[in-house]
């Protein structure tokens, strides 16, 4: 073992620590440790690594659309959803898959502050988790189309109803 793998093994360890001192029941997973959560909605499998300078924090959100249209709505979706955080930020993965993530710098982390971190994490998730999946779907491209044509169709508005 050379010297990088130590600090990552310390790292790792550290990562256990802090996650059952605050209160945690995590597994061990080939790249950290993950646990999970019930929310509203569904459930919630939050996974967590480390190494000497970062503590890395996901969640899958939802697989990203095929379908061009959707998927470029979505895309713009997170994308303005990314502007308004600081701390979290939505990612695509090489599968197609939306995560929620964060990195906190591990230097002086606490168990006070994962758990800050890991509860707005699930929090956010939870919170974006029907919009996405409402743009994914394309239920907002028809609820667009629906108010336009109300607004067409309204009577004294200058429609043929009036």
């Amino acid at each position: 073992m050379d010297d990088s793998d130590h600090e990552l093994e310390a790292a790792r360890e550290k990562l256990s620590a802090l996650l059952s001192a605050a209160g945690y029941i995590h597994e061990l997973t080939r790249t950290g440790r993950q646990m999970s959560f019930s929310g509203q909605f569904r459930d919630w499998l939050i996974s967590t690594s480390a190494n000497a300078a970062w503590f890395h924090a996901r969640t899958f959100v939802c697989s990203l659309p095929a379908e061009p249209g959707l998927r470029g709505d979505l895309l713009l979706w997170l994308a303005r959803a990314n502007a308004l955080m600081s701390l979290l930020k939505y990612s695509v993965t090489p599968q197609d898959y939306v995560v929620l993530e964060c990195e906190v710098r591990m230097e002086r982390l606490e168990a006070g502050e994962v758990a800050n971190v890991v509860s707005y994490l699930h929090s956010v998730a939870e919170k974006d988790y029907l919009e996405v999946l409402r743009v994914a779907r394309g239920e907002a491209r028809l609820k667009a189309l629906e108010e336009a044509f109300q607004h067409e169709t309204a009577p004294g508005e200058g429609s043929v109803n009036s």
